[in-house]
């Protein structure tokens, strides 16, 4: 044990001891605590590797501490261990050396930022410490570099000589090996002024790519200055696959001035209209960030300001959507953000683009996982469907489903949207539209025919509406629907026979 400690024992009995303890028998927990006494890592290395590195699958160090009702205290206990460890493992070069050449390819560095702070803490020398760091991140494998421990160091080293530490940025910026990493080593100091003018002078070198800037779509944006930003963001969409991850970005600008209530910037906006113009549905797979799109759409698109950005992003985004490649449900929320920003826009593009191109309902194969339309003020859309009642009711008759659905689960009880925009439209007929539409389930459990008896008694009670149309469907659909029922039955009959 003394030569090489079992750290995922002593983690797992100490997590053991923490939520069992209390339950234990006197002896048994005597017992319990000398095992985890002598499994206990007395060395320096050993402790940074139980709780920096954390190679154990199953507990963490912060696992084996109580919280006290307070959830983070443990994690932040762990994170404190990690520093001290990187202040003792500064002044410890041989344990360094053999630790860090560990650490740095390890996919896993659980804590190795606050390490990387401790030895900017413990540090004699700062420029021979970096120089130590960036060599053994030199020597490690490129597909397994992980600059997290160089991050901490530099943003912990700024807070004690911001000269020496910009002076490695700049270094870093020549180094082929740790130039990719200069936007995230720039965010630990901060994406400022004079940050964003470095890492525009590394665009402009040709050192850095696209992809590079990833990492900075995080909280390092949220206080960047706007007009710095804006150049930067239209630097980064400049290059190969960079328009997506400027969106990413600014995004998280976006996000952050929201939660902190403050106003959004005009020129910000004004660029991510010009992003959002240049956006590209066509990749496979999709790099654009479906959840963070809702929230620039609606800063971006909303007013008359945005009407413009907003009819050439939806009718873009409706073709690509009429390709194999990209569905509706990759990109919901970015529907959502259309509809909400421009309701009449998105209404005139994904409804009535149908009848022009005569393509099926775009809505119609969402399984069961609801639609934009579906979240909208029913008075809107009245007001939009108004304008041509003819042509646009039966459009949203074919978006709205009869029962309600959402959270990817389908029920057999009236939709109200359904309900009210039934009510409104002048030709109810043309409204219900395919029974088959209108009966089958997007998506079910059990027997299809169990789930369209219960639809078919709540087709019985539209008989109540005072609407002859109404009448008419229901009438036209029961023969249809029992025949259906019955095939289903007869259907299932013969599927159990067989497992006979």
């Amino acid at each position: 044990m003394k030569e090489k400690p079992w750290i995922e024992g002593w983690l797992g009995f100490r997590t053991l001891l923490r939520f069992e303890g209390k339950a234990m028998p006197n002896d048994v927990r005597a017992t319990l605590e000398a095992i985890i006494q002598r499994l206990r890592p007395s060395d320096l290395l050993h402790q940074a590797r139980a709780v920096v590195l954390n190679r154990a699958t199953g507990w963490d160090i912060a696992d084996c501490d109580p919280d006290n009702d307070e959830v983070m205290q443990p994690w932040h206990k762990a994170a404190q261990m990690a520093q001290d460890i990187g202040r003792l493992l500064a002044q410890d070069t041989e344990t360094r050396k053999e630790f860090l050449s560990e650490l740095l390819p390890e996919k896993n560095q659980q804590r190795s930022s606050e390490c990387g702070r401790g030895l900017a803490e413990g540090a004699d020398d700062f420029l021979a410490m970096w120089s130590e760091l960036a060599a053994l991140f030199t020597s490690t494998d490129p597909k397994k570099r992980n600059a997290t421990l160089l991050h901490g160091f530099i943003y912990q080293a700024h807070q004690r000589d911001a000269q020496i530490t910009l002076a490695m940025l700049e270094a870093a910026m020549d180094d082929h090996d740790l130039a990719p990493s200069l936007p995230y080593l720039q965010a630990g100091v901060g994406i400022d002024k004079d940050g964003i003018e470095r890492l525009r002078r590394a665009i402009g070198k040709g050192v850095l790519h696209a992809e590079d800037f990833r990492i900075i779509a995080n909280g390092s944006v949220r206080n960047s200055p706007p007009e710095e930003l804006s150049r930067l963001l239209l630097d980064i969409a400049g290059l190969p696959g960079g328009v997506e991850i400027a969106l990413d970005i600014l995004h998280m600008h976006f996000y952050c001035a929201q939660d902190e209530k403050r106003s959004q910037n005009q020129l910000l906006i004004e660029t991510g209209r010009d992003l959002l113009l240049r956006t590209d549905f066509s990749k496979k797979g999709g790099v654009l960030y479906d959840l963070g799109m809702q929230t620039t759409l609606n800063i971006c698109c909303s007013g008359e300001d945005g009407e413009v950005t907003a009819r050439d992003f939806c009718m873009r985004l409706y073709a690509a959507l009429k390709t194999v490649h990209l569905s509706s449900h990759d990109v919901s929320y970015m529907l959502k953000g259309v509809f909400e920003a421009q309701p009449f826009i998105a209404l005139d593009v994904f409804l009535l683009n149908e009848a022009i191109l005569g393509y099926s309902s775009l809505f119609e194969a969402d399984v069961s996982s609801g639609t934009p339309i579906e979240d909208m003020d029913p008075a809107t859309l009245r007001q939009w469907a108004d304008l041509d009642a003819t042509t646009r009711y039966p459009k949203l008759g074919q978006a709205i489903p009869m029962f309600k659905r959402g959270q990817g689960e389908e029920s057999n009880n009236f939709a109200p949207l359904f309900l009210e925009m039934l009510k409104e439209a002048p030709d109810k007929y043309n409204f219900l539209g395919s029974f088959w539409t209108r009966m089958h389930p997007g998506s079910w459990v059990g027997s299809l025919a169990d789930i369209l008896i219960r639809r078919r008694l709540q087709v019985l009670k539209l008989r109540d509406s005072p609407f002859g149309e109404v009448h008419r469907w229901v009438d036209e659909l029961l023969p249809k629907l029992d025949c259906w029922i019955e095939n289903e039955r007869a259907r299932e009959r013969q599927r159990e026979e067989s497992f006979e």
